[in-house]
Parts: C-alpha cells; sequence; structure tokens
C-alpha cells in the first residue's frame, strides 16, 4: 500500500464528516476529539490507522460507522499499514462520553488498540469484531447504557465487557450481547449503598468510654454493631438517622491494641469497614502546666506538668528535645528547663513508648512554654551632662547599668559633631554580671556635641557634652570628710559623711536655672533665666534659630532674672536647642549646670490614643505598644505602679506616634486598672483613666473578642486639624465600619405595615448610580419609582404594602449599574412586613394589689401576637414577668406581674410593643390599671340579664328565640363587708398520697451535656429491687445496669449522652420485676439534656442597685438556657425565667434581673445555666457587668 496516499486527521472535530472508502486509508494521530454536536458518518469499507498512542473521544456529537458483512469498516494499528508487527494497545481506547448521542457502530472491526470505552452513554453497537487488544473488549462505568447484538471478542485481555463494582445509582440498560459483562472485582449493587465518610472519634484508649459518631449515607436502621476485636462492647443509640448513627464503646483495659473492623447491621444490609477504628493505649494528656511563661537568663526553670495517663517512662519535650524530668504520679511530671538565651514559643509535649510499636512513642496534644526576655537593664553616663574645657586632652567617662544582666552588651560609640570631639574605643563589650565600663572623650573645640551609645540588645542611649573655655573642673572631687564649726558650740573632731551631688562653681555672673524646659511648636513662651549678676543689656539666642523668633530680653533691677519671649513657628523643627545668654559686650554668661542651657522644641503635648495589650497577667512579662502623638522623648510610667517594672529606655519612632516598652509584671501585683502614661519635657499624657490609656493586670489570661465598629469619615491628604476631643466618661456606640466609595448608611423607615403605602428614605453617597430598587421577596409589595437628590445622598421610593402581604423580613436591593450597593450597616437592608400596631381593649384585673407574689394580667384587644415587650408608665414599682403567653389569633396575651409593696397607688397605662411599634400611649378605660394597697369588696358571681349587642347601622334589633351567656361580670360595691355566712357543707381537701414499697425521692444533677458520661445516682427507699433504668423520650441516652447500696438508698447507674442527643427535658424511669418504682414529686423525675451556650454580647453591662433590669444576651446555643446567675449574687435575684428568640441578627436571650437597693458596688459576673453545665464564672469581656449605686 502507498503509505502516502492517506487522509491525515488529528485534533478537534467541529463540523459535520463524512469519511469514505474511497477518500481513505484515515490516518489518525493524537488525541481526535468530536466536539459541538457534530456527526462523524463512516462508510463501509472505510480503513482507519490509528497511530502511536492515537484515541478518538466523542464529547458531543455521534459517531455513525455503517460496515456491512462483506465490506466492514477497518479499524488497525498504523504499524500495520507500514508493515510492521502489530501488537495490542499500540493505540488508545475509542470512547464514548456522556456527550456522544445517536452513536451507533455497525460491522466495525478493532484489532490492536485498547478496546473500547462507553462512559455515562448509550451507544449502539452491532456486530463489532473486537480482536487483540489491550485490556478489556469493551469497558463502561456504572451510568452506561450500551446495547446491540452479533459482537464477538477475541485475543483481548478480556474478551469481555468490564464492568467496575460500585453503585448504580440511576436507570441503565444492559443491551449488548455477543460479548459477556464481567465484574473482576467487588461488588456491583443497584441502588445505593452505604457508605460511611468519617468516624468520630476514630480511635478509644484501653479502658475508656466514648460516644461513637458515624457518619455517611443509607445508615437507615443500625440494629447491632460490633468490633473483630477482644476487649470492645458496643451499645447503639436509639434514634439515629440515614446520615448519623451514634453508639457508645467501651474498651477494657487489655483490649487489643491496633486498628480494628467495624461491623454495622444496617436495613441495607452489613457495612464492614475494615482499620477505620482504632484501639491505642492510654495516650498522655496534658491540662496544664506551670509556669507557663519563663524569662529568658534566668537559669534552669522547674516546670510542674499536669494532666493523666503518665508513666515512668514518660518524658517531657520541649521543641521536640527530651529535658530532664522526674515521674511524680500518673497525673504529674516534674521537668527542669534549661537555661533559654532567646525569646521563643515552645512546643511542650508529653511522650510514653508505644506498647504496639517497638522503639516508637505516643506523644500528648501540644502546648506553649513562652519564653520572655526580661526587662533590659537601663544605660547612663556619669557624669551627666558633660562639660569640659576644649583642651584637647583625654577624659573618662564612666557607662553603668541599672542592673547587671545574663548576657553580653556590645554598645557602639559616636559623637554628634566628630569635629569637636571624639570617643574611645569606638565599641565595647560589658560581659553579663558585670555594671560599668569607661570611655575616653577627647574634647577638639568649642561647642555643644552629643555623645551617643549605640545597643542591639540595650537600645539607644545619649548624654549632651559641652565644651566651653568658662569650665574650671571637669572631675568631681572628693575630699576628706570636713568638720563645721558652729559659733558657741563645742569643737569635735567626729564628721558625718554626707554625699553630695555634683556642684558646679561659676566665677563672676553665673546662671542658676532655665524654666520652663519646653515649649511646643505654633506658641510663644515667656521663658525666665534665673541665677547672680545677670548684667542689663544681656542678650539671649536660640541654637539652632531656624523657625525660632526671640523677643525683647528684661532683666530684673537685682540681676537675678532674666524673662524673653521665644516664638516658634508651625513648621519648626523639633528637638532640642541650645539657650545662650551673652552681656552686652559680648561675654558668654555660663550655666552653673550646663544641662539647664538645653530646653526642648515639642511638637505638642504627649497623647495617648490606643495601648495594646489592655489586659495583661501576674508573673508575666510584657511587651506594651503606646500609639499617639509627640511621644518623641517621652518616659512611660503606670499609676498605681507598684510592683511593675517598666523599661527606662522605650523604643520612640522618629515621628513620635508609636512608642515600645518592655514590662515586667511581679506576681503579687495587685488586680485592676493601670493609667498609662507619658511624659516628656513638654508635659504629660492625662492622669485619668480612659479607654485609651488603661491597662488592666487579670489573674488569668484574659479571652481575646473581635468586635465591630457608625460609619466613620476618613481625609485623605492634609485637612484641617480637628481640635482635640473633650475628655468624657465612657460611652456605648453602635458597631463602626470604613466605607469607600457609594455605599448606604441609612434607611427610613424599616417597617411597613400590610395595607399601607409608604415612603421610604435613603441615605448615603453615590446613590445617582442606581438604577432600580426592589425587595426580595417581592410578593405582595409594590415598589415606586426612586427620585434621587442632585448630590446623590438622598434617594426616596413609594411602598405599597399588600393587605394580604406575608409577614416577615424583606431585603432591600438598589442595584447599579456594577451590581447591588453596599450597606454600611448590613441590617439597614432589612425591612420588616409587619402587622398593625398592637391595639388594648381590655385588661383583667383592672386592680393589682401592692406586694406579693406575681399577679396574672391578661390583655384582650387585637395584634397583640409577637410581642417583644409590655411596660406600664409610669413604671416604677413594677416587674414584669416572661415569657408572655399569646394566643394563636392574637386576640389576647397573658402577662405575669410583681408589684413592690412601696410602689406609689394609682392609674397605670399599659403599653405593648411588637415589631409594628407601640400601642397607644393615652390611657384609656380599656389600657389602664390601678394599683391599690387593697381590694374593695368583690362579688365575683353576679348574674345579669342577656345583653342585646347591635353591630353597625340598620332597623330595630332582630328577635333571638335562646339564651345568650357571657362571663361573669365581677361588680365593686362601695359599702361594708357584709358578715359571714355560714353554711353545713363537706369540707374538703387535696388528696393524699400513700406510697407502699419502693420510693425514688431525688436524683443529684438536672441534667447532662451533649456527648457526656457519667453516673446518675437517685436517692430514694428501697431501691434494690430496680434492675434497669430508661429514659424518655429514650432517643440519645443509654443507661448501664444499676447498682444498689446495700440499704437500698442509693442506685447509682452509668449514662452517656450521644453527641447529637436532642436538647431539652427526658423523664427518668425506674423498672423493677413488679413494675415502675414511683416518685415522691413526678417533677423529681425530670432531667434534661444541655449544651454550654457562647456569649458575644450582654446589653446593658451597668446595672443600677434597687432596679429591675431585662439584660438582652446575643451568642449561640442559647435555646437550652434554664437559668442565669450573678457571681457574686448577694443583692441579685433573677426574676421569672429566661427567655430565648431570634431575630435578624441570630439568637436573643432576654432575662430579667432584680438588684437590692443595698446590693454592693461593682463587677459581677453573668453565668448562664443550662442542664448538666454552665457558661465560665471566670470575669471576660462579654460575661462582666458593673453594679453602681443609685445617685
Amino acid at each position: 500500500m502507498d503509505a502516502a496516499a492517506q487522509t491525515a486527521v488529528s485534533g478537534a472535530i467541529k463540523v459535520n464528516m463524512h469519511w469514505t472508502a474511497a477518500g481513505g486509508p484515515y490516518l489518525l494521530s493524537g488525541d481526535v476529539l468530536i466536539q459541538d454536536g457534530a456527526v462523524l458518518a463512516i462508510d463501509a469499507g472505510t480503513e482507519i490507522y490509528m497511530g502511536a498512542d492515537a484515541s478518538l473521544t466523542v464529547q458531543s456529537g455521534s459517531v455513525q460507522a455503517r460496515g456491512t458483512a462483506a465490506l466492514p469498516v477497518l479499524v488497525r494499528s498504523d504499524k500495520s499499514r507500514n508493515g510492521l508487527v502489530a501488537a495490542p494497545g499500540d493505540y488508545r481506547a475509542w470512547t464514548f462520553s456522556p456527550g456522544s448521542v445517536d452513536t451507533q457502530l455497525e460491522h466495525v472491526r478493532f484489532e490492536y488498540g485498547s478496546g473500547l470505552v462507553a462512559r455515562g452513554s448509550a451507544p449502539v453497537f452491532n456486530y463489532l469484531d473486537i480482536r487483540n487488544n489491550r485490556g478489556a473488549a469493551i469497558s463502561i462505568d456504572l451510568a452506561a447504557s450500551p446495547a446491540g447484538v452479533g459482537n464477538q471478542a477475541s485475543g483481548n485481555g478480556l474478551n469481555g465487557i468490564a464492568v467496575p463494582a460500585g453503585d448504580i445509582v440511576a436507570s441503565v440498560n444492559w443491551g449488548l450481547r455477543g460479548i459477556p459483562y464481567v465484574v473482576e472485582t467487588g461488588t456491583v449493587s443497584v441502588g445505593r449503598s452505604p457508605g460511611v465518610t468519617t468516624i468520630t472519634p476514630a480511635a478509644i484508649e484501653q479502658g475508656q468510654t466514648a460516644t461513637v459518631a458515624v457518619e455517611g449515607v443509607l445508615l437507615d436502621g443500625l440494629a447491632a454493631a460490633s468490633f473483630d476485636s477482644n476487649g470492645l462492647a458496643v451499645t447503639p443509640f436509639s434514634g439515629g438517622s440515614s446520615t448519623r448513627q451514634n453508639f457508645q464503646v467501651k474498651a477494657a483495659a487489655d483490649a487489643k491494641l491496633g486498628p480494628t473492623t467495624l461491623r454495622l447491621q444496617l436495613d441495607a444490609g452489613e457495612l464492614v469497614l475494615p482499620g477505620m477504628f482504632s484501639v491505642t493505649q492510654p495516650m498522655p494528656a496534658i491540662t496544664a502546666i506551670v509556669p507557663s511563661t519563663v524569662l529568658a537568663g534566668t537559669g534552669a526553670t522547674g516546670i510542674v506538668v499536669t494532666g493523666r495517663n503518665f508513666t515512668v517512662q514518660s518524658e517531657v519535650l520541649v521543641n521536640s528535645a527530651a529535658i530532664p524530668g522526674e515521674f511524680v504520679s500518673d497525673t504529674e511530671l516534674h521537668a527542669s528547663l534549661p537555661n533559654q538565651t532567646v525569646a521563643a514559643s515552645l512546643p511542650l509535649q508529653v511522650r510514653t513508648p508505644d506498647a504496639v510499636n517497638n522503639g516508637g512513642y505516643v506523644l500528648s496534644n501540644p502546648t506553649t512554654l513562652t519564653v520572655q526576655m526580661p526587662v533590659p537593664p537601663v544605660v547612663s553616663f556619669e557624669p551627666t551632662p558633660i562639660a569640659m574645657p576644649p583642651d584637647g586632652k583625654p577624659h573618662d567617662i564612666t557607662l553603668r547599668l541599672s542592673k547587671a544582666d545574663f548576657r553580653d552588651h556590645t554598645i557602639e560609640f559616636s559623637v554628634s559633631d566628630a569635629t569637636k570631639a571624639s570617643v574611645s574605643p569606638a565599641s565595647l563589650t560589658i560581659v553579663a554580671g558585670q555594671t560599668s565600663a569607661r570611655v575616653t572623650v577627647t574634647p577638639l573645640a568649642q561647642g555643644s556635641v552629643t555623645l551617643q551609645a549605640h545597643s542591639a540588645t540595650l537600645g539607644d542611649s545619649s548624654v549632651p557634652m559641652f565644651i566651653t573655655p568658662d569650665f574650671r573642673g571637669l572631675n568631681t572631687s572628693y575630699a576628706l570628710p570636713v568638720g563645721v564649726m558652729v559659733e558657741g558650740g563645742s569643737l569635735g573632731t567626729e564628721a558625718e559623711v554626707v554625699v553630695q551631688g555634683v556642684v558646679g562653681v561659676g566665677v563672676g555672673a553665673v546662671l542658676d536655672d532655665l524654666a520652663p524646659a519646653a515649649w511646643t511648636v505654633g506658641s510663644t513662651q515667656a521663658f525666665e533665666i534665673r541665677g547672680a549678676g545677670i548684667p542689663q543689656g544681656s542678650q539671649v539666642a536660640i541654637v539652632p534659630a531656624d523657625g525660632v523668633s526671640v523677643g525683647v530680653v528684661v532683666v530684673s533691677t537685682d540681676g537675678k532674672m532674666l524673662s524673653v519671649p521665644v516664638t516658634a513657628t508651625g513648621d519648626a523643627a523639633p528637638g532640642a536647642r541650645r539657650v545662650v545668654v551673652r552681656d552686652n559686650n559680648g561675654a558668654l554668661l555660663t550655666f552653673a549646670d550646663a544641662a539647664k542651657a538645653t530646653v526642648l522644641l515639642a511638637a505638642g503635648l504627649p497623647r495617648i490614643d490606643s495601648i495594646s495589650p489592655l489586659q495583661v497577667t501576674r508573673d508575666s512579662a510584657v511587651t506594651l505598644t503606646v500609639r499617639g502623638r509627640n511621644l518623641q522623648h517621652a518616659h512611660l510610667e503606670l499609676a498605681p505602679g507598684e510592683g511593675i517594672e517598666v523599661d527606662a529606655q522605650p523604643r520612640i519612632t522618629a515621628d513620635g506616634t508609636e512608642l515600645i516598652a518592655n514590662l515586667r509584671v511581679g506576681a503579687a501585683v495587685p488586680l485592676g486598672a493601670k493609667v498609662v502614661r507619658v511624659t516628656t519635657a513638654a508635659g504629660s499624657s492625662s492622669a485619668m483613666a480612659a479607654g485609651e490609656n488603661t491597662m488592666t493586670v487579670v489573674g488569668t489570661e484574659p479571652v481575646a473578642y473581635s468586635s465591630t465598629s457608625p460609619v466613620v469619615g476618613v481625609v485623605v491628604g492634609r485637612a484641617t486639624p480637628v481640635p482635640d476631643p473633650q475628655v468624657i466618661a465612657p460611652i456605648l456606640t453602635s458597631q463602626i465600619g470604613v466605607v469607600v466609595g457609594a455605599t448606604v448608611t441609612g434607611v427610613v423607615p424599616h417597617v411597613g405595615i400590610i395595607g399601607s403605602t409608604i415612603s421610604v428614605t435613603v441615605r448615603g453617597q453615590g446613590l445617582q448610580g442606581v438604577t432600580s430598587t426592589a425587595m426580595v421577596p417581592a410578593e405582595g409589595l409594590v415598589v415606586g419609582t426612586p427620585v434621587v437628590n442632585a448630590d446623590g445622598t438622598e434617594l426616596s421610593f413609594s411602598l405599597q404594602v399588600d393587605s394580604a402581604a406575608a409577614i416577615g423580613l424583606r431585603r432591600l436591593v438598589l442595584d447599579t449599574a456594577n451590581g447591588p450597593l453596599a450597606f454600611a450597616n448590613v441590617m439597614d437592608g432589612a425591612f420588616l412586613v409587619s402587622a398593625p400596631l398592637p391595639v388594648i381593649e381590655s385588661a383583667t384585673p383592672l386592680v393589682l394589689t401592692l406586694g406579693g407574689t406575681a399577679q396574672n394580667l391578661v390583655l384582650r384587644g387585637r395584634y397583640l401576637d409577637n410581642v417583644s415587650d409590655v411596660r406600664f408608665v409610669p413604671a416604677d414599682g413594677i416587674t414584669v414577668n416572661r415569657p408572655f403567653v399569646a394566643s394563636g389569633d392574637g386576640r389576647s396575651l397573658g402577662v405575669a406581674v410583681l408589684v413592690d409593696a412601696a410602689a406609689a397607688p394609682g392609674p397605670r397605662t399599659l403599653i405593648v410593643t411588637t415589631a409594628a411599634g407601640d400601642s397607644s400611649n393615652e390611657g384609656v378605660p380599656g389600657n389602664t390599671v390601678t394599683l391599690a394597697s387593697a381590694l374593695g369588696n368583690t362579688y365575683p358571681a353576679i348574674v345579669s340579664g342577656t345583653v342585646g349587642v347591635l353591630v353597625g347601622a340598620g332597623p330595630g334589633p332582630a328577635s333571638y328565640d335562646g339564651i345568650l351567656t357571657a362571663p361573669l361580670v365581677g361588680v365593686l360595691i362601695p359599702e361594708e363587708v357584709p358578715a359571714p355566712i355560714s353554711a353545713d357543707t363537706q369540707a374538703m381537701a387535696t388528696p393524699v398520697r400513700v406510697l407502699v414499697g419502693a420510693l425514688a425521692n431525688d436524683m443529684t444533677t438536672d441534667g447532662w451535656l451533649q456527648g457526656a458520661t457519667g453516673t446518675l445516682t437517685v436517692h430514694g427507699i428501697a431501691l434494690g429491687d430496680v434492675t434497669s433504668v430508661t429514659a424518655s423520650p429514650s432517643t440519645g441516652v443509654l443507661f448501664d445496669a444499676p447498682s444498689v447500696n446495700l440499704q437500698g438508698t442509693e442506685l447509682s447507674v452509668p449514662i452517656s449522652v450521644a453527641q447529637d442527643a436532642a436538647l431539652g427535658a427526658r423523664q427518668l424511669h425506674l423498672r423493677s420485676a413488679t413494675g415502675e418504682v414511683a416518685w415522691a414529686r413526678v417533677d423529681s423525675s425530670a432531667f434534661g439534656i444541655g449544651r454550654v451556650p457562647s456569649m458575644d454580647s450582654v446589653t446593658p453591662i451597668v446595672l443600677t442597685a434597687g432596679d429591675t433590669t431585662t439584660l438582652a444576651i446575643r451568642g449561640h446555643d442559647l435555646s437550652s438556657v434554664t437559668g442565669a446567675v450573678l457571681l457574686p449574687g448577694d443583692g441579685a435575684q433573677l426574676v421569672g425565667k429566661p427567655q430565648w428568640s431570634q431575630d435578624s441578627l441570630g439568637e436573643l436571650l432576654t432575662v430579667t434581673v432584680k438588684l437590692d437597693a443595698a446590693a454592693t458596688p461593682g463587677t459581677r459576673v453573668l453565668q448562664l445555666l443550662v442542664p448538666g453545665g454552665a457558661t465560665s464564672a471566670t470575669s471576660s469581656a462579654v460575661n462582666t457587668l458593673t453594679v453602681v449605686p443609685r445617685q
């Protein structure tokens, strides 16, 4: 055959094609893809050669190969065309994907390829001859439906149709004949098989009992569960679902270690799960380490590790390396941490030899051991400041550390102006334990310079150095004690040694002091220079003089004071300036203390905007970051500061906006607030405690909470400075957000009443870009065309609410060309379709008595469903308890009311609040009740004749043949109480129960948490006959066999609660051979299943003594809360029960708390109670309230 006479085919076929015998042979190379619905028609007798690794795939379209018995279509290896020996697998398969439609192959022979593949398609194969192919002649997936007759296969890896194991989840048709279907491994299931995705937990320790949750599909009807390994007992929980089953697993102390096979007997059959569950030896676990923070350089530190399952072979690992340790008990290890030299967060674990893998280890949970650097020593120079003559001679200066340190410190020295002085050596090292060193300074020329010291570990330090010929001496001289004779006293030889600071000696006119020591840019400051012999006509200069002007100098007549005004421009460079004073002849007047000649030009008074962290714990080293303004050259202090060591050399940014200092908080530091204050030469920041400058020392590590913050205006570029804010008391604000670009900042109103038409106003910025407005869902609402003002800050539209519109929340959507507009507060996008305002038509009773227990009040009217609040005006002395009980039609509402004995008698107006708003606050008979110290005479059963009621206008009343009845009416008659009426009647009393035999009195708990295991104890009489314990409903709760003490008065039974057990109340049943044991009180048999909730916020956070306040609590899992307490609880009581609800913000729990007038002021922790548990009693930002006395 002519190898060149061929039609080459490769790539994608996207249009219909027709291959003929005359146009062949056709040579396919690479991946040939049929796409876009193309149809490939192949005539009888057409020859097709497949290049090496070539393939044909129908992605979207079809192949119509119409061969005949006499002229079949031939598909062969290209080697056959070239005279080479063909082999199975020379080319890849012909594949028919789910997009293959109407594919039909008839009388086609495939040789030396990889067979045919049908995936999710239904090709028709008639009279195919498939020879010598690699693998199966035909392969299908479980979604394919091939059909056809007369097919044959020979010489293939599998002369059959390969079917994979798995589930057939949709209808398929296996209609191929002539070649058998073959399932080589596994099982093909018609319909979905049960399967498991996760097992939690996937392991259990020897001797442990755990609740295991299995999640997957088709898990219905769990009848039994078992393991192949010995020592494991399984008890299924009732109430599982098709996607989750729970069971209790008990591992014996000698249960076989390692992976095991779990077998589940389900409605769909047995599900075998090999290796998905394991038994481990008791794993070491760490619950705490003490201390959790150590200081670098303090030598070896003892660490106490507490936990469980420790052995004599257990080791403590720090950073994956074992440290010296000692076994104390199976719950405690002692270890010695070697000296640390750098700050770090070190992972700490306990390891124990692995009983299964020889030479291996099992590891505990990791915890973190923090290494912090101590507060570094402070560098100082002696003498300070430095003054010397320009004599070119070396002079010694002492460098001193405030304390010895554990590490070496290398310090580099320099002089700000090398033409005036030099320093030697350029660097030196103060070794660990030393506190001083000396450097030599050589003055070269008259002037003022700065001696600078830089250290990577100590920070930067400097001291001013004044080189002047007027200096009469450099070093401090020490003399023998001098005796001073006071006239009239006796002579003596004893003298007391007095240590005196450096003394400056001035010759002639001398300057003593300069005040103030600083002033701020953009201001004029009057400076006073004091001294002796200051001559008239003296002049003052400021060096450097840039941005500074000096006014008229005035010298006092006695020559002891010179005053001069100095003005600094607003753009003058802040920093140190030198004050130079000369007499009228130009001679320099010197300061006795050269340091007094320096004055600081400050950018302004220092100000603190924020500090971090806000809370620190005792016995810790922390890095305090202070942010604000004008912090250059500041030093830091805390008030009260006892027990807190403060870094004397903080790191300060050049622009004075950030100060960073190390703090060491002692173990005995008093708890409470500490005011952070910074001081510069210009003054000090505020000493008044405020949110931005208060750090609190707490006993335990605080919990961090994220918070969100009305819209903030952001100024970009230079703007008019904003004056400093007025100092005010802490206030609560709404959330703050930062919005860039077009946005919505407010929507009014948020509520539309059914059957009304309102105008909605939207405020914001960039609203001119709004193209349409809509409410989602839109049923029952008609939104008008939006109208926007000229500057795009206000948009309005009409909204018609149909009287049949569904009540509930809708979402406001404002569309623009770039998509929906954002809301600065997402809640502004929520719109409520509500029923009309509530109406109160009557209240029963009309009189409430002062004092006593709660009184039930029934309100009748309209739209009284979904009530969120009921209140009285005036409200003093009345507490409204929750919950409210509303009828289904919203026509009546039940309320429990507590009236204080000291409440003022008189009428009160009732107001009901729903989402639509408040009922009328105008007092009318229907909404008014009266407080009275006692009721008058009441005659509850006065019967009147039938009353006819005429509704609407019309003719006279129609006749009615029958009896109309009405509720009894109570009538108050102003007369004396009538004499008692005696009657001969049968006296009645409540039934008395007599119990014979076993009796249960109480149990030791009110409930259990989800996923908990433990022991339930019941007290009673003759409990020894109890054989089993159950609960109703029983779903998610398992009991083991009970045990009873010898006296039969105490029964104990192990209990396990599933992780997903339904929350709520259960009833405990004790059963014996003769029946169920009775309870002394029916409610004593009740217990609950709970879940510990999380609290995100509580409002309000300030309570006034003597008030009754309803707290609004936001959080998660609040529905199972059964009670609440304030800790400490003196002077506080809960009124009513907590009420749970949901709104657009999520879960809401309301709790009413009444405080005694004498309740102790201070902080209280709000603790929420659930069956079997409670929220944390440790104070945090979200559970702490403050009680304040009534003013």
